[in-house]
This record gives C-alpha cells, structure tokens and sequence, in this order.
C-alpha cells in the first residue's frame, strides 16, 4: 500500500487542531505534522483531549512557543528525546504534546510507533494527504489492533497496557498475533517505571469501562505488574464492586449511560442523587494535585475500590510506593478504602426527596439532622461525597439485583441529605462562618491558653450547624456553660 494516501474527505479535525496551526510560526508550520491517536480518533467521530504532533526542528521551543500563544501551561517531558507538553486551561485540560521528528523521516517515525491505528500521520501544511505505512486507516474500518511489528512491545512495554486501554475506547478487537505478543512480553512491564505504568492504567479508569479493563489487564496477566498485591482469585470481588460503582459513576459523567438506568435500583440513584448532577460533575472531574496531573476524583474512587476488595493496608507508605501518587491522593485513597456507611439518622426522610436548590430556609432541618450532616464531613474531611457514593456501590455489589426496596431508599435518602448540605446549604451546615475565636475564650470566658480551645470551637461550630447558635452572644453563652461543666 502507497504510505501515502488521500485522507477521507470527510474528516474534521477538533477546533483545537486549528488553534495551534495558527499560534506556529511559519517555519514550524512548514516542519509539523499531525500524528497518532486524534487521527484515529477524529476518523471515529470521538471525543478528543489529547493531540500528538511531531515536527522536525526544535519541538521543546516550538512546544514552550504554542503554551505561550494559547496561554496554556508547558511542560518539559523528556528533554533527551525532544518532547515538550502543552495544557490547556480548559475544563478538559486538553494536553498537546510536541515531540522531535525521527532523524530518518515521517516513515521512519510512523515505523517506530506502536499499533498501526496509531502510525499514521497528516502534515499540518498539507492536510490533505496521509502517510499510513502500516494500513491504519484500513484497520480503524476493520476495527482492529495490530502492532506495528514484532519489537512494537519490546521498545516499550508500556504499550502492553496501552493496547487494553485502547480497545476498551474503541471496542476494537487486539488481533490474535497481537494478543500472544502480550503474553509474551508481559513480564517486561517490570521494566517500566512506576510513573509510566500508573498514568497508563488511569487512563484505563477513565475509559468508558474500567470494568472491561480491568478484567482485560487481569486476564493477560498484567494487573499484577500494575497492583503487585493483585490476587486473580480476587478477580471476581473486584469486578463486582468496581462494576457497581461504574454504574454510578456513569449516570453522574456525561458518558453513555448504562441501560440499566431505568432498573429500579439505578433508576432511583438517578431520580435522587440525579439531581445533583450538574455539581456532582464537576465536583468527580476536580483534578487533586499539581498542573501537570489529570487525574481526577473519579479515578481515585476507581483504585479505592479495587484496593479495598484487595483487603490492601490503607498505610499511606505503602499507597505512595504503589502507583507514586501524590501525598494528598494517598490521603484520599486511604481515608476511601475505610469506607464508612452512611449516617443512619439522614436515613429517614423528612420531606420529599425533591431539591429545593440554595433558596431551602435554614429552618427546614431538625437540628439533629444538621449536626448529623455537619459531623459527617468534619470526620470524612475531603472525601466525604466519594465515601458516600463508595458506599451505595457497596451495597449495590452486595446484594445485586436483590437489593432490598427499603433499605436502598434509605441509603439514597442520606445520599440525598449529604449532597444537599454540601452543595445547597454548605455555608450553613458543612462550614458555619466562626463567630468567636480563640481570643474571645480566653479574654471574655476565661479559658487558659491551649485549654480544650480548638474542641470548645468545634462543638460551638457544630452547634451552629444545627441552628441551636445564631450570634456572638449565644456562641459566648455555650461557651461560658461548657467553662463552667469543664471546672466543676
């Protein structure tokens, strides 16, 4: 087949694609081609947040020159081999990367790359044209992966995870030559280092089936490269609890949701906690670490779940060691694994499960509903929403379709509680703004220095959670009667 051939007619190329043609100098322009996986993901008709250039010059300059055009952040990824990182500012941090052309060409380079769906590329100069050496366009219409060639997973094992995660996106078939490639190199997934095995397998979390990749990964042995405390005869647990939740987590993304929505079950997940969605959204999307780092709360939810049903010590040491997460999603992933049910006294129901969004008076809750809320999320600090749901996908892997009416109702009901303290009553039930300190209880009440304060103030806050403190006097009063019960 000709490596070069005339692109379909009918592809479009994201906005994003144009807005960096336009931001290239002219000489970069005249050197840069488009390659890779928003290829085939534009040939597809699907979603694209990552886009691959290559060009043949000075890709680290040319990669800090669009960051700065696009107003975007940069990153050096690997400085030895010419690979620079663009990330956008925009709610799906789409990341640009920009790496060196190979020192033998277009064809040289697309020959080096991993799966042929993968090798193909369009020069941005001339975009009607496409160099395809290894018949990519023809296997996205075959709808199948194939590698390049018999060193594709040798040069680099990370691949072996990568094949996965793609045919979970794409569900595509990984052609049997391909599949015993895998077998036989999955032990070079030893060699790869931790970083690079992580970014690759949460990627596999935020696939439209982390289910199916999992069970992939396991089944070509390479979940125990990716989790080394990974037990195949856990495989089935894991499966369960993590299916429950992607279930869950379906309805709240924009994804496709399951059909099994209108199920009783997911069907009243989505009438309740559904309501919420727009702010629930966003709130799973949140990214936990630096600039550089798209991984977002979801996923954490996704690898607590799995380490639990691994009975995994919860040990943050060991967490870092894992996956080289970041010391504040270790926190998270720990406190996750612990999952706690959900309050039993926001079980019942005191109105209607219907949102009345932040016009709700203040008044409408019974104090120790409020304080029950309040408590909730002092103890579970910022997983509070992921435990809650952690804990519906518990339930839900417990019993299936069994699931008892009544008890579901209630767990919903608390669920329902929760995301309305948090997302509609926040200022009035989660955080009351203070309205003493620590000076006012030494200067007005008495207390000595260090004496209780920082509890004293917490249960005054509480108090003002549950309507029973309204103002400095009353928080002063409380304050006075607990000095005195403390002395005597």
């Amino acid at each position: 087949m000709n490596p070069r051939t005339s692109i379909p007619t009918d592809i479009q190329f994201p906005e994003i694609y144009h807005q960096v043609c336009k931001v290239l100098t002219k000489e970069d322009f005249a050197n840069i081609w488009v390659v890779g996986g928003v290829i085939r993901s534009t040939i597809l008709n699907h979603p694209v947040d990552d886009l691959d250039f290559i060009i043949q010059g000075n890709a680290l300059a040319c990669a800090r020159h669009v960051a700065d055009k696009l107003n975007a952040d940069y990153f050096t990824l690997d400085a030895k081999r010419g690979v620079g990182r663009v990330l956008l500012r925009d709610q799906a941090r789409t990341v640009i990367d920009i790496s060196r052309l190979h020192s033998n060409g277009i064809e040289a380079d697309m020959l080096a790359r991993d799966f042929t769906i993968n090798a193909m590329a369009i020069r941005c100069q001339n975009p009607k044209q496409i160099v395809d050496p290894t018949r990519g366009l023809e296997h996205i219409h075959k709808k199948q992966i194939r590698m390049v060639s018999e060193h594709s997973f040798a040069d680099d094992p990370i691949r072996l995870i990568r094949a996965i995660r793609i045919a979970v996106q794409t569900d595509f078939i990984i052609k049997r030559n391909t599949r015993t490639a895998i077998r036989k190199h999955v032990e070079k997934l030893s060699q790869v280092s931790t970083e690079r095995v992580r970014d690759e397998f949460m990627r596999c979390l935020a696939s439209k089936s982390p289910v199916q990749a999992i069970h992939l990964l396991s089944h070509l042995n390479m979940m125990g490269y990716i989790l080394v405390d990974w037990d195949n005869n856990s495989i089935e647990q894991a499966l369960s609890k993590l299916r429950a939740l992607e279930s869950l987590v379906a309805i709240i993304l924009p994804r496709k949701t399951p059909d099994a929505a209108c199920e009783y079950t997911l069907g009243l997940f989505a009438s309740t906690v559904g309501q919420f969605r727009p702010e629930l959204e966003k709130y799973l999307s949140e990214t936990v670490s630096d600039k550089s780092n798209r991984r977002q709360r979801y996923q954490l939810m996704y690898v607590a779940i799995l380490l639990r049903s691994l009975s995994l010590s919860s040990e943050r040491k060991k967490l870092v060691n894992l996956l080289k997460l970041s010391k504040s999603e270790c926190a998270m992933i720990s406190a996750m694994i612990i999952i706690e049910a959900l309050p039993e006294r926001l079980s019942i129901a005191e109105d209607s499960l219907l949102r009345r969004h932040k016009s709700t008076q203040p008044d409408s809750l019974s104090s120790s509903k409020a304080r029950a809320i309040h408590t909730y999320f002092r103890k579970n600090s910022t997983v509070a929403i992921e435990m809650g749901l952690l804990a519906l996908a518990e339930i839900i892997s417990k019993y299936g379709p069994q699931i008892p009416h009544e008890l579901w109702e209630r767990k919903l009901a608390a669920m329902f509680a929760l995301l309305d303290g948090y997302f509609d009553r926040y200022d009035q039930l989660i955080r009351p703004k203070d309205i003493i300190n620590g000076n006012d209880l030494i200067q007005e009440v008495g207390y000595k220095p260090g004496q209780e304060i920082g509890a004293i103030l917490q249960q005054i806050t509480e108090a003002q959670a549950a309507g029973e403190v309204r103002d400095r006097d009353a928080a002063l009063a409380m304050a006075r009667k607990l000095h005195t019960s403390t002395d005597t």
